[in-house]
């Protein structure tokens, strides 16, 4: 008999929901009910960060959603993967760990979320964290996420670095202890060079193993109310079609792509939309699905020398094994990255009082004038790119259902640059990208410029080509966001509003991007919602 009552559900086993589930199972008190969509991790690579490259594109580990066809930029669709497997995204993710400019958090507090300042979010960040090399008054050790700083000092790397240091750039020790401006090496979930995700840091470390069951290849097809009240789901198991229920509450954490469609499905969101698709309304709430934020990334790509570069391993057996044998060994190298090594965080205005554009180095070069390192190939050459983009976007997109059928994929609209401000600030972002490819040390590693090229200089070009070439950095939020305004979809508490025992537990809730990579925010908001259910026990 499969047991039909749980104290807590929750529908997502990604960075958000896995350690909800590790943090209240392990609580003795209360059992839990974990759905996962997809299945666990199986091969080598899902273990070697460099190995995303092999499983972006495997349909039994990837969500392979597409974005409309968006003006911005030139009508393209965006490929916007999500993971579909225990962990969720942190499974397949790049692994680089940046939790967000403090100023940001505080901006979410002053939005109508009291209790989500920075200084009230540093505990649960230093709680996950198990990073010894930090500053123990901002970082935390002993934490169940291994944090490691890229050690292997390449020469390519360090071209960037005094690169960037010569076009006036400052070096940071650790971006994740303060405004984060600056050149440094990136920080990793990687523990002797091997990923760490909410998989291995939190599920494969419950204490409480009889509080928690898991159930793999389970899609959760809707949500089963009493009135306004949320008390079970229904379940589509290999199209096997069950009913489980909930004591207390149910807790969506299945990303800010899933989780709106989850709720619209359901009968939560807005009239309009529910009612075209014959969807009995539970509540009006016009927020589900709206606020859509994402980075827009545009590289710039070159021929090199001197340096050695994925693009040489792949096409040199003797190359390849000898970065074999270094992970192997040492585990370090390009195999213990996810082919970025370090970052720099730049203020595109000297007015600005903290940083708004990443610049980023990549050890690879993409095929074709408008290639893209998930479908292209690499060039047969030695080669590298630099990515570049705007941290805080003001274009807002969405994710609605496009019918009732919840194996349906949801329309994505990211509206990708379509505030003017994010035009210019992306344009900022890619020639500071640009310029620093031009100083002494990087360039005496460039044979060419690939992409653009040397004959694109007005901005006028560069933009026409960063509508050509911009895609998704992979880190969408913001569609069920956190508030008290009357778009906003869950409460301070994570409660949806209007209804009961049904929280929203994700990266969805923020209601606006802290920085470059969303996964340690997503990590912290599990670990915050734990606490917060707990205290109303």
């Amino acid at each position: 008999m499969i047991k039909s009552k749980f104290d807590y559900i929750i529908i997502g086993s990604g960075s958000s929901g896995a350690v909800l589930a590790s943090r209240i199972s392990n609580d003795g008190r209360y059992s839990v009910l974990l759905l996962e969509a997809g299945g666990k991790p199986s091969g080598i690579w899902f273990k070697i960060p460099l190995g995303i490259g092999k499983v972006l594109h495997k349909e039994k580990y990837i969500w392979k959603f597409y974005s409309e066809k968006t003006k911005g930029i030139n009508k393209r669709e965006v490929y916007m993967p999500q993971g579909k497997l225990l962990g969720g995204s942190s499974s397949i993710n790049g692994t680089i760990y940046s939790r967000g400019l403090p100023s940001k958090f505080d901006e979410w507090s002053k939005m109508g979320c009291p209790g989500w300042s920075f200084k009230e979010v540093l505990p649960y960040f230093k709680r996950m964290e198990d990073y010894p090399n930090g500053d123990v008054e901002f970082r935390g050790i002993g934490g169940p996420l291994r944090i490691s700083e890229v050690s292997h000092r390449d020469f390519l790397s360090e071209a960037f670095r005094l690169s960037c240091c010569q076009a006036g750039y400052p070096e940071i020790k650790d971006y994740n202890a303060s405004h984060g401006e600056g050149v440094g090496y990136l920080q990793l979930n990687t523990r002797n060079g091997i990923r760490e995700s909410a998989l291995t840091s939190y599920l494969l470390k419950i204490k409480n193993k009889d509080k928690l069951e898991i159930r793999t290849d389970s899609l959760v097809e809707k949500i089963l109310f009493n009135k306004r009240k949320a008390i079970g789901v229904v379940i589509n198991n290999k199209n096997n079609i069950y009913e489980v229920f909930a004591n207390r509450e149910i807790i969506i954490a299945a990303g800010a792509i899933q989780s709106p469609k989850l709720l619209e499905i359901s009968g939560i969101g807005n009239p309009k939309i529910l009612k075209k698709h014959n969807i009995p309304i539970v509540n009006e709430l016009c927020g589900v699905g709206e606020n859509l934020q994402d980075h827009i990334n545009v590289r710039s790509a070159y021929r090199s020398h001197g340096a050695l570069t994925i693009n040489d391993a792949l096409r040199s057996p003797l190359q390849g094994l000898k970065l074999g044998l270094r992970y192997i060994f040492k585990r370090n190298g390009l195999l213990s990255t996810p082919s970025a090594t370090i970052q720099a965080m730049i203020k595109s205005n000297e007015k600005l009082q903290h940083p708004d554009i990443k610049i980023q180095l990549i050890h690879l070069s993409e095929k074709g004038r408008f290639g893209v390192a998930h479908d292209s190939g690499l060039e047969k050459f030695s080669g590298f790119s630099i990515g570049a983009y705007q941290l805080f976007p003001k274009s807002l997109g969405s994710v609605h259902i496009q019918s009732n059928k919840y194996k349906e994929f949801p329309l994505i609209k990211p509206n990708y640059l379509d505030h003017p401000d994010d035009i210019n600030t992306t344009l900022k972002a890619f020639k500071t990208a640009l310029n620093i490819a031009n100083q002494p040390a990087l360039k005496s590693l460039i044979v060419e410029e690939l992409r653009p090229g040397k004959e694109i200089t007005k901005d006028i070009d560069l933009i026409k080509y960063i509508k050509e070439v911009g895609q998704t950095t992979y880190h969408p939020v913001g569609t069920c966001k956190m508030g008290k305004d009357k778009l906003s979809v869950v409460d301070p508490e994570l409660k949806v509003h209007g209804i009961e025992n049904l929280r929203v537990v994700d990266a969805s809730v923020m209601p606006i991007l802290v920085s470059s990579n969303t996964n340690a925010a997503a990590i912290m908001i599990g670990e915050k919602a734990a606490d917060i259910i707990k205290k109303e026990l």
